[in-house]
């Protein structure tokens, strides 16, 4: 059991440092979306009636390539979130977590 917890332990630390090393790449080639704060996209939602598509972690793992805890990497649906991230359907909010160019705001 202290190798499993050894080699899970690793992994976390690893799998941390890939998302942050990224991320990085996302804001130096400055390819990340922008991010409204969470008042106007609130507002935005409520005055026109929005629908609402979320994408997390979850979400945004797949895309780029890897699952998430429970949910196994499918490329079909990989490529069906990106054609969703890119849609310009006028009723539709898409959500996403406001990660790409800082996460202080979180810690």
């Amino acid at each position: 059991m202290k190798i499993f917890r050894i080699y899970k332990g690793i992994s976390e630390r690893l799998f941390l440092y890939t998302r942050r090393v990224l991320n990085y790449i996302l804001i130096l080639r400055k390819k990340y979306p922008a991010v409204k704060n969470t008042k106007d996209t609130i507002e935005a939602i409520i005055d026109r009636k929005l629908s609402v598509s979320r994408f997390g972690d979850g979400e945004l793992m797949i895309i780029n390539g890897s699952g998430w805890g429970f949910q196994k990497y499918n490329p079909h649906l990989a490529t069906r979130l990106k054609e969703i991230l890119k849609s310009d359907e006028a009723r539709i909010a898409i959500c996403l977590p406001d990660v790409f160019q800082t996460i202080r705001i979180f810690t």
